[in-house]
């Protein structure tokens, strides 16, 4: 056996271990297996290219203008002045979205990190304690994202935006005068339906739910999950309720992350409400590892170097903030253009019946 300790340059190269952490986030994000998040070659198509952010036209609906009660009136072309007037025609409105980059980065360090692996699968074992990582930071930002579309949402009509204020909510957490009351104020199915019927005849378009385990293990309580065979469950081992996937994220808006106490938001999608890719490009260097030898009084340590590009992006609203003149996207926080500001959102899709998402608001003891 040769002499020598392992270092982490020794374990993991660099392409294999961008190629399998980027699979393993995907198989571990709830909201990608769930079918929520969407792989959108446009998506990608912009991730390889250039610019910190891309505007994507697109047609509205056409208007439910009555149809005219056709006559066997003469052309008015040929009786002007006798005959009606000559039928104006309808047109086709059109919209644009601006979807936005995001580039994060993170690294890791330690003296004998390699070495401590070395005997088992070291590969595999960094690398999917870095894809759960990554996994769990995806999540955040897809939260921060929808966090800043309610808020839009909740907020005023303002610019181009086309919203109804709090058109895609329904909330009974306060039917009790803000206290709790069981039945009335927590997760119900008659409360769940409520919110899938804030989208009309186009409520059958939602599929997949995602809440806090508070709410889940109130649902659980209530006998309102569902027993589905593994074999027929549509991602793998999540729940469902009404044949629906439940994604079950502490992340979700609740108390511990600032609502007031018991109130905790519940989200209804569409298959691919997100478009999503995470592709890089030739200019990026995905994983780097560094040697540094000067660490640990001259004792050394690896660092292993990991950087992604992301666009998440909510089919029918557009990022409206202005990304960082530093260029690596806006963050998740809620400050100025950011994600989870909602300044940073506004809807472009005229109908509330072509947005694909609901939130339903309760209050659990």
């Amino acid at each position: 056996m040769a002499a020598g300790i392992v270092q982490l340059a020794d374990v993991i190269v660099p392409t294999p271990f961008t190629k399998y952490t980027s699979f393993r986030t995907r198989e571990l994000t709830d909201f990608v297996r769930s079918g929520i998040m969407r792989p959108s070659a446009e998506v990608k198509e912009f991730l390889l290219g250039g610019g910190a952010s891309i505007t994507r036209p697109s047609w509205k609906d056409l208007d439910d203008t009555a149809m005219r009660v056709s006559t066997d009136a003469n052309s008015p072309l040929y009786t002007a002045g006798f005959g009606t007037a000559f039928p104006a025609p309808e047109k086709i409105g059109s919209y644009s979205e601006t979807m936005v980059r995001l580039n994060r980065n993170q690294h890791w360090a330690a003296t004998e990190l390699a070495g401590q692996l070395a005997g088992d699968d070291a590969f595999t074992e960094i690398g999917d304690k870095v894809a759960a990582y990554l996994a769990r930071q995806l999540q955040e930002t897809v939260l921060a994202i929808l966090a800043g579309l309610f808020a839009d949402n909740d907020a005023a009509v303002n610019g181009a935006d086309t919203h109804t204020q709090g058109d895609l909510t329904f909330d009974v957490s306060q039917l009790a005068g803000g206290a709790f009351q069981a039945g009335l104020t927590n997760f119900t199915a008659e409360g769940f339906f409520d919110a899938l019927q804030t989208a009309g005849d186009a409520k059958k378009q939602f599929k997949i739910l995602a809440t806090h385990s508070a709410v889940h293990n109130r649902m659980k309580k209530n006998n309102l999950i569902d027993f589905v065979p593994d074999s027929l469950k549509n991602a793998g081992d999540l729940d469902t309720f009404q044949g629906m996937p439940i994604v079950v994220d502490d992340g979700m808006p609740s108390p511990q992350s600032g609502l007031a106490a018991g109130i905790y938001h519940t989200y209804i999608f569409t298959p691919g409400f997100l478009e999503w890719d995470d592709s890089v490009s030739g200019r990026m260097v995905p994983t780097e590892l560094v040697h540094r030898p000067e660490a640990g009084n001259g004792g050394g340590s690896d660092e292993l170097w990991r950087r992604i590009q992301w666009c998440i992006h909510p089919t029918g609203t557009s990022f409206i903030g202005t990304p960082p003149a530093t260029g690596g996207g806006p963050g998740n926080g809620t400050g100025a253009n950011q994600l989870a500001n909602a300044a940073s959102w506004g809807r472009r899709v005229p109908e509330r019946k072509a947005v694909g998402i609901a939130r339903y608001i309760t209050k659990e003891l």
